[in-house]
């Protein structure tokens, strides 16, 4: 199973870069000079010209590396494609080795290839790489995203000199000419796919925004007992946990919880698989995950007729059910959006639109109205950009092959395609590539999506009634 050298996290077969630390995958040691127990495959290359070439550079920085011919004894079954050389060297080398073999490809130097020519060119042509494109070199995968470095045909001789093509201008469907080009806000997209951070810095948002919830919710919420003030603080943990924990199962990146003063908490990550159905489990996840911990306190006061257990397993029941509520941004109300997504973008609009129109009337009608006005504050300042990314992703979805989908990545010709199919005028509200970016990245995950099947959304719509059936059946016990 492909593995990280750096942090040792495995990942299933088809994953190319460590979402975490993003270094290159290795698989497991192979035979050759260097001993097996002290080896990993670093990379692959498609011809052995730039294997040659990459071992020279490594060999310069006293890089130890051997190569393997992929379809050689050493892989059984003749596993790759013909032609294809492995790169492997010492498990205490393999970092280093990703650095510079991925700031090699980067640069797009060209390998040397030793054919009497004494000009150097180098073709800077970003594509998509797939199991049909085997000529591509391979490139850094962010997500299911591959930063293609580009098809690189070598005609060198004495000193190579990469040359880059201008790419400053670039006319829209319309003739006019673009402030930046599509190749700018690819580099700032991939900029920020590749930002991880740390666990420490997760750490310190996760106890700042706890102490902030404290700290505001304690004057606010001061009519409440401290004990059980501290009960929703652990029953809002264990819900986004459950939320978390189906990220991390789904190789979610970059996943960690934080809390909202006032309100709640949540959890956050960034998906990996364009699969609707893994962003529906891990709506659900929360909820269910809050309904079971709330068993523990209901046992406790069934044995023990304890009040305090009795308000603490109320509390859990009435959080998850809430969040149950199909009302847009809670997790029933995503849990509906994510089975209009990819498949009719007016219907997730008009949805949303509903969502607006409710929280306005609970605004004026219901008496915890601050609680209204905030989702609705939430759903007003995302309708614009949510709106305007659904519509370019049904128009970018309908110019790819369905059978592309699943093997989408994204590049500065997909990002040109975006660009494209997106309203001219809502564009002209971003002053830079780097502002753009997030839009376009969203837009991109909303086209890699694929439709949940109409069998798979039966299962779920039984399995979120169910969790609402007995969440009521546990509250009218507690009554």
């Amino acid at each position: 199973m492909p593995h990280c050298p750096k942090c040792r996290a495995e990942y299933r077969h088809g994953v190319k870069i460590c979402f975490d630390c993003c270094v290159p995958l290795v698989g497991e040691p192979l035979k050759g000079e260097i001993r097996v127990e002290e080896s990993v495959e670093i990379y692959t290359c498609p011809t052995r010209v730039e294997a040659e070439w990459l071992k020279a550079i490594l060999e310069e920085e006293s890089i130890e590396c051997n190569l393997c011919a992929r379809d050689s004894s050493v892989f059984p079954g003749g596993a790759g494609a013909p032609g294809e050389v492995t790169l492997i060297v010492r498990k205490n080398d393999a970092e280093r080795a990703s650095e510079l073999i991925n700031q090699a490809m980067y640069e797009q130097a060209a390998p040397p290839e030793d054919d009497g020519d004494s000009e150097a060119s180098v073709k800077a042509d970003f594509v998509v790489l797939s199991d049909q494109d085997q000529e591509a070199t391979p490139g850094v995968e962010e997500k299911g995203v591959e930063h293609a470095v580009g098809k690189i045909e070598p005609k060198i001789a004495g000193d190579a000199t990469p040359k880059k093509e201008d790419e400053n201008k670039q006319e829209n469907e319309e003739g006019e000419i673009a402030r930046f080009s599509a190749q700018e806000v690819y580099d700032e997209a991939v900029s920020l796919l590749s930002q991880r951070p740390s666990t420490l810095k997760k750490l310190l948002l996760f106890i700042i925004t706890l102490g902030l919830f404290v700290a505001l919710g304690g004057g606010f919420y001061s009519s409440l007992d401290a004990a059980f003030f501290v009960s929703i603080c652990m029953i809002i943990f264990v819900h986004e946990m459950g939320h978390y924990l189906a990220m991390k199962y789904f190789n979610y990146s970059s996943v960690g919880i934080l809390f909202i003063p006032l309100i709640g908490g949540a959890a956050y990550g960034r998906k990996s698989s364009p699969y609707g159905w893994q962003d529906a489990v891990v709506y659900l996840a929360g909820p269910i995950g809050g309904i079971l911990f709330a068993v523990i306190p209901f046992t406790i006061f069934l044995s023990s007729r304890s009040e305090f257990a009795g308000s603490f397993a109320e509390a859990a029941l009435i959080i998850n059910l809430f969040n149950l509520l199909p009302l847009y941004p809670l997790d029933g109300g995503r849990l509906f959006v994510s089975f209009f997504t990819a498949r009719n973008y007016i219907v997730e609009i008009l949805f949303i639109y509903l969502m607006a129109l409710l929280f306005l009337l609970g605004l004026f009608f219901m008496q915890e109205w601050w609680l209204f006005g905030f989702f609705l504050f939430v759903l007003t300042a995302r309708l614009p950009r949510a709106s305007r990314v659904a519509g370019a992703a049904a128009k970018t979805h309908a110019a790819i092959p369905d059978q592309q989908i699943l093997e989408l990545k994204i590049t500065p010709e997909l990002v040109d395609l975006i660009l494209r199919k997106s309203d001219e005028i809502y564009m002209k509200r971003f002053p830079t590539a780097k502002a753009l970016a997030p839009m376009v990245l969203e837009t991109w995950e909303r086209v890699n999506s694929v439709k949940i099947p109409a069998a798979t959304i039966i299962v779920l719509l039984i399995v979120y009634l169910s969790s609402i059936f007995w969440g009521v059946v546990l509250l009218s016990l507690l009554a």
